[in-house]
C-alpha cells in the first residue's frame, strides 16, 4: 500500500536493520529501560512491522505491528493471548487482525500519524475481509488512580459483549469493572485516554473489564476489540476512505 500523504510515508520493515530501527523507536516511545536500547519480544518474529517516516528527513515518527488470523482458533499464537484469556474469541469463524505496539513520536502532536495507521488497517480490512480487529491499548504508567474517571467511563459505556469478553489471565491486573465511580468527569476521562483507544471507541470498539499492569513497559493496558460489522456507517466511510 502506498501513502499519498504530503508529509509521511508508510514503510514495511523487511530488513533486519529496519526492524532494529523500529525496536529502537519503540524503546524511546514507551520509555523502557534496558541495556540494549531496544524494545523487543518473541512476537516480533510473527508480526509484520510498519514504520511511518517523515518524508523530508526520513526519520521514524510512528510505528505499529500486526498479524492476520484466518479464524479465532489461531489467536492463541499472538501477543494479546499471553495476557488475556481469549477462549471466547477462539470460536470466531471469520478473519481477524491483531494490532500492537502502536506508538508515535512523543515530541510530535500530529494526528495525521495515527490517521495513517487507521488508513493502512482499513486497507487490510478490505484486502483480507477482516471481521474483527483487536489488540492492547496502553495507559502510560501503572498508577490506576491517575485514570479513575477514564476507567469509570469504560466500565459504564464500553465493556465488551459477554460472548467475546476476555477473562483474566495475567497475575497482575486492575479490575476496574468493580471500582465504579458514580459521577465520573467525562471530559477528563476522554482527555486521559490514549488516542488509539479513543479511536477504537469512536468506531464502536469495546474493552475488557480489567487492565493488565505491565511493569516491563510501564503501562496499564486493556484488551480492545472492534467488530467491523458494528462500525457505524458514518465512521466506516471515514475508516475505509483512501489516505
Amino acid at each position: 500500500m502506498k501513502s499519498y500523504h504530503p508529509k509521511f510515508d508508510l514503510e514495511q520493515a523487511f530488513q533486519p536493520v529496519h526492524l532494529e530501527e523500529a525496536q529502537a523507536f519503540r524503546y524511546k516511545a514507551f520509555g523502557v529501560a534496558n541495556e540494549t536500547a531496544l524494545e523487543c519480544d518473541e512476537y516480533d518474529k510473527k508480526f509484520k512491522h510498519i514504520l511511518i517516516r517523515d518524508r523530508q528527513n526520513r526519520r521514524v515518527v510512528g510505528y505499529f505491528r500486526y498479524i492476520f488470523y484466518k479464524s479465532g482458533a489461531l489467536v492463541q499464537n499472538g501477543y494479546s493471548a499471553a495476557y488475556y484469556d481469549l477462549k471466547k474469541i477462539e470460536s470466531f469463524d471469520q478473519p481477524l487482525l491483531e494490532v500492537g505496539r502502536v506508538c508515535t513520536d512523543p515530541s510530535l502532536k500530529d494526528p495525521d500519524i495515527l490517521r495513517l495507521v487507521w488508513a493502512y488497517l482499513a486497507h487490510c480490512i478490505q484486502l483480507k475481509k477482516i471481521a474483527f480487529i483487536f489488540g492492547c491499548t496502553s495507559f502510560e504508567g501503572t498508577d490506576q488512580n491517575k485514570y479513575t474517571d477514564s476507567f469509570a467511563v469504560l466500565q459504564l459505556r464500553h465493556l465488551g459483549p459477554k460472548n467475546l469478553l476476555p477473562s483474566i489471565k495475567s497475575p497482575a491486573v486492575f479490575k476496574f469493572a468493580k471500582v465504579l465511580k458514580a459521577d465520573p468527569n467525562f471530559k477528563m476521562a476522554i482527555l486521559n485516554m490514549p488516542s488509539l483507544l479513543r479511536a477504537y471507541l469512536l468506531m464502536g470498539g469495546w474493552v475488557s473489564d480489567h487492565a493488565v499492569i505491565d511493569k516491563k513497559l510501564n503501562t496499564l493496558h486493556v484488551f480492545t476489540g472492534l467488530e467491523v460489522s458494528k462500525i457505524p456507517n458514518a465512521k466506516k466511510r471515514f475508516l475505509l476512505k483512501k489516505p
